[in-house]
């Protein structure tokens, strides 16, 4: 008898372990919830007495069930100067929301308040700052946010570009961006372009390759540069003006224009008569576009692109804008 009551008793036992083992594997890090959160800290700098003043943050679900944000608080000694636009939602794994918060002093002096999330992957916070003042004056962006390191100028073109990038075509000048993956973002100069057009060009593509926190997409440009880079992308500064240079045809990278270029303190950019309309931001941007952001065909994205979600969202924007009559610029 006391032999079958131990062996019901170790049966009992290995069946609780068991149930015990089995919630303990349920119960893993690959299950549990978790969220990331750009910026972690924000300082909104000077910002006029009652006056307000707006900074994006961004909630990622980074793990790989879904994390269900139940609430948005401020806490801290000036929480009442700080609201958000944030409510409860649900984010799939990997998905990414953004929202604002704003800062409205009602008196002179330093400020902070800690913007607290809760949800189902626990407590997160975010560090506000900022000061009530005469003016609104907003901090500069820190060398931390920009990504990219900008080479000198060169003479030596790299042979692994090929044609048509030779002194054969006029091209005699060189220069890139290295990206954070340590491959170069390529530009590749013809002869009447100035050392400061190429530097100004230079500029404009690592000011729109510089992160912008608390922005949705930007925050972190990363994937951006390092898929331009693997794309081999080539921004290429012709001479003349489009429609006049042969070249514009063959080259296979973005083609900028001499006539296009405008630097700072020129005759062309102090007429400004549009005989030389300053084009350079508008073909850079559609450079970083169609070479690290991504385009799609019919909605569905290009693998040349790092931003899918991004590219999603400017197509709907698009369709929106031409259902409703509204000028589009293509």
């Amino acid at each position: 008898m006391k032999i079958q009551m131990k062996k019901a008793m170790l049966m009992i036992l290995g069946v609780i372990t068991m149930i015990s083992c089995s919630k303990d594997e349920i119960v893993t890090p690959q299950s549990q919830a978790k969220m990331a959160v750009n910026p972690k800290s924000k300082d909104f700098g000077s910002v006029k007495v009652n006056t307000s003043f707006e900074q994006f943050f961004v909630v990622t679900n980074s793990g790989k069930v879904d994390l269900k944000i139940t609430s948005f608080n401020f806490e801290g000694e000036n929480r009442s100067e700080f609201t958000t636009n944030a409510t409860p939602i649900t984010l799939t794994s990997g998905k990414t929301k953004g929202f604002t918060f704003t800062f409205k002093p009602t008196s002179k002096g330093d400020k902070k308040a800690t913007l607290v999330i809760v949800s189902n992957a626990g407590r997160t916070e975010i560090s506000l700052t900022g000061q009530g003042g005469e003016t609104t004056v907003t901090p500069p962006a820190t060398s931390s946010d920009v990504i990219t390191k900008a080479s000198a100028i060169t003479t030596s073109i790299p042979s692994s570009l090929g044609e048509p990038y030779t002194a054969a075509n006029k091209f005699n000048r060189y220069a890139k961006l290295t990206a954070p993956n340590g491959k170069a973002i390529h530009i590749v100069v013809q002869d009447k372009i100035t050392d400061e057009q190429i530097k100004r060009c230079q500029n404009i593509l690592q000011h729109y390759l510089t992160n912008y926190p608390g922005s949705v997409y930007g925050a972190d440009k990363t994937a951006v540069a390092n898929k331009m880079a693997d794309n081999n992308a080539v921004l290429c500064l012709l001479n003349g003006k489009d429609g006049s240079n042969p070249m514009g045809e063959q080259v296979a990278g973005q083609p900028l224009y001499q006539s296009e270029i405008q630097v700072e303190g020129h005759s062309w950019y102090m007429t400004q008569d549009y005989t030389h309309r300053d084009a350079a931001y508008e073909e850079i941007l559609h450079f970083v576009h169609d070479n690290g952001i991504g385009v799609d065909t019919n909605g569905t994205p290009s693998s040349r692109g790092a931003l899918p979600e991004f590219q999603k969202l400017i197509s709907v924007s698009k369709k929106t804008m031409k259902f409703k009559n509204w000028l589009l610029l293509t």
